[in-house]
């Protein structure tokens, strides 16, 4: 189907847990990752608590590329993120993504953002306003 104006979609990285505290421990193991990845070296996503260790052990390479857009928190921070990510680029449609070392927290994080939308599965795997 041939649209009239072209439309914009946005990818943000997105961690929801309870608190924004268990966010942040979780998000962990991605800025372990990444600043290994900025010095050439492709290494598994560690598990969170190696990764809070290595970060404070090594705070220049933990510094390494900054910090790229995150939107993390609990389920009313992370709501108010992606809008507000969504409005700045003008985006009908926002794309969720994570690196997380703990697939049970990855599901988590993705049912609390759906939570927060008032959305529910639909048993396929895709997720459908209620």
């Amino acid at each position: 189907v041939r649209r009239a104006a072209p439309e914009t979609a946005v990818a943000v990285w997105t961690i929801c847990a309870d608190t924004l505290a268990e966010a942040e421990h979780l998000a962990a193991s991605a800025r372990m990752m990444m600043a290994h990845l900025l010095m050439g070296m492709s290494i598994a996503v560690p598990p969170p608590e190696d990764a809070v260790v290595w970060l404070a052990d090594n705070p220049q390479a933990a510094g390494l590329g900054g910090r790229r857009r995150v939107v993390l928190g609990d389920k009313a921070q992370v709501r108010s993120g992606i809008e507000a990510a969504a409005a700045e680029y003008g985006a009908g449609e926002v794309l969720l993504v994570n690196i997380l070392h703990d697939h049970p927290a990855r599901v988590r994080s993705y049912e609390l953002v759906a939570e927060a939308f008032g959305l529910s599965g639909n048993g396929d795997g895709a997720m459908s306003a209620l």
